[in-house]
C-alpha cells in the first residue's frame, strides 16, 4: 500500500492492465492498416528497384546503409535511386497527393519517412 494514499487492489490493476492492453491492440490495428496502405502505394510504382528500395526503407523499416547493403549500391547510389523512386510514387489524396506522379523534394517526401517512423 502506497504511503499517505488510496491503497491499490488487485481489481485495479486488473482494470489497469485491461485498458492498456485495449491501447495496445488499438495501435496494433492502426498500424497494420497503415503498414498495408504504403505497402499499396509501394506496389503501384513499376520498377522493380524502386519497389524493392521502398519496401526495405518504409516496410522493412532498414536504415538507409542497411538497405544500400541488402541490394548491393553505395549509400550515395540508394540516395539518389530514393530520390528516382520517389518521382514514381503516387500519394492518395488524403495526404496531398495529386494525379500526378512524383513527391521528390517535397513535404510529401517527409511525410512517408514520418509514417514510416511511427509503425
Amino acid at each position: 500500500m502506497p504511503r499517505g494514499g488510496t491503497p491499490v487492489t488487485t481489481l485495479d490493476v486488473i482494470a489497469d492492465k485491461e485498458e492498456l492492453e485495449d491501447d495496445l491492440h488499438k495501435r496494433l490495428r492502426k498500424a497494420k492498416l497503415k503498414k498495408e496502405e504504403i505497402e499499396r502505394v509501394i506496389d503501384d510504382v513499376e520498377d522493380p528497384r524502386y519497389v524493392m528500395l521502398l519496401t526495405l526503407k518504409y516496410v522493412d523499416n532498414l536504415s538507409w546503409d542497411q538497405v544500400a547493403e541488402e541490394m548491393n549500391y553505395s549509400y550515395s547510389r540508394i540516395t539518389k535511386l530514393h530520390g528516382l523512386a520517389l518521382d514514381e510514387v503516387t500519394l492518395p489524396a488524403k495526404y496531398g497527393g495529386s494525379p500526378r506522379k512524383g513527391i521528390a523534394g517535397s513535404e510529401q517526401a517527409v511525410d512517408i519517412d514520418r509514417q514510416s517512423e511511427e509503425l
